[in-house]
This record gives C-alpha cells, structure tokens and sequence, in this order.
C-alpha cells in the first residue's frame, strides 16, 4: 500500500482513486464508531467529508514515520468530519440570530422594558444559561415549521449563508417570488419566536 501512497502523492490519479476505494471501510468505522449524524442532514454529507479528510490523509501521510496509514487515515477522517458538522452548527447558529432580529423595533423595545422591570440582566451566567435554553426551544421549534417545496429550498439556501440575487440566481424565478416567499418565510419564523 505504501507504494500506492507515494504514487497517489506524486499525482497519479489512479493510485488516489484505488486508495479512496480500498479505503471507504474506514470512513464507515469512523462515522459509525462515533455515531456522527447531522440534524436535517444526510449520511451521504458525511460520507464526502470523510473522503475528503481520506484525501488529505492521502496526501500528507509521511512512508517514513513508524505510523499505520489507516490509524492517521481515522484521524484525518474523523477531523474532517468534526470541523464540517461545527461549521454547519455554526451556520444554523446563524440563520436563528438572524430569524431573531426579524423582530420588529417596538417589540424589542418592549421586551427591553420588561425585561428591566423584571430585573433581569442578561449578562449573568444564569440569564445566559436560561437565554440558551430558550433558543433550543425555538431552534427546535423552527425546524418543525411546515414550508412549501419553495419556502423549504430557499429557507435551506439562506440556512448555507445564500445572499438574495445568489437566490434568484440559482432558482432562476422572478425576484418579487423569490421576495414574498423570503417574507412569507420571515412571518413563520416570527410566530415562533414570538410564542
């Protein structure tokens, strides 16, 4: 196998695609042993991250350390893995803070007001901690939301960080659908944080 390695790496493509073959079984150990899943998300997602991380292993396995290719391969896989299920964790973290500044100004102003008149600081741990439990309920209640085949697709774009004309790029429609489909979205995303 070390002399497949050292080919893949000298750019032999055809020592790269028989290494990523010969070596799927470990991306299927890792995701399995570690019982990676993405919420709303397919296994196939994990899957290509795996084979990226199998390439990158691929291409900076050094013959002459005293490692097993396939215990440095685990490691790479499993890294790659990680990093892709945080960054889209960040990005849901994303789409919420924004489907929060949905609210209009006076409500904000209200809840402030109330907020001050109850005593409560946002600052303490205690307040950040309740804060964060509010937000799962709302995370959760989001993606309980029932979206048309549209809402559902841009709803997703937006979600992956999509600007509006990458929208209308993509889905190739009118932008004024594009519009009452992003508001009708909006309004869904209110009732719920407003509950």
């Amino acid at each position: 196998m070390n002399k497949r390695i050292y080919e893949a790496q000298l750019g032999n493509q055809q020592a790269l695609e028989d290494l990523i073959k010969l070596n799927q079984y470990l991306i299927t150990n890792v995701i399995r042993r570690n019982n990676f899943y993405l919420l709303n998300g397919e296994k196939e997602d994990l899957v290509q991250e795996g084979n990226l991380g199998l390439i990158k292993a691929i291409i900076s396995f050094s013959i002459e350390k005293n490692t097993k290719f396939e215990t440095f391969a685990g490691l790479c896989i499993k890294r790659q893995i990680i990093s892709y299920i945080e960054k889209q964790n960040v990005k849901k973290q994303k789409l919420l803070t924004s489907a929060i500044n949905y609210y209009p100004k006076s409500f904000k102003n209200e809840e402030e007001e109330f907020a001050e008149t109850l005593g409560v600081n946002y600052s303490t741990p205690e307040s950040i901690f309740i804060k964060k439990e509010e937000l799962k309920v709302i995370v959760n209640d989001i993606r309980q939301l029932k979206f048309s085949k549209l809402e559902n697709i841009i709803f997703n774009l937006l979600s992956n960080e999509y600007s509006y004309s990458d929208i209308i790029k993509i889905l190739n429609e009118n932008p004024k659908k594009i519009d009452n489909t992003i508001q009708r979205i909006r309004n869904k995303v209110k009732k719920i944080i407003e509950k």
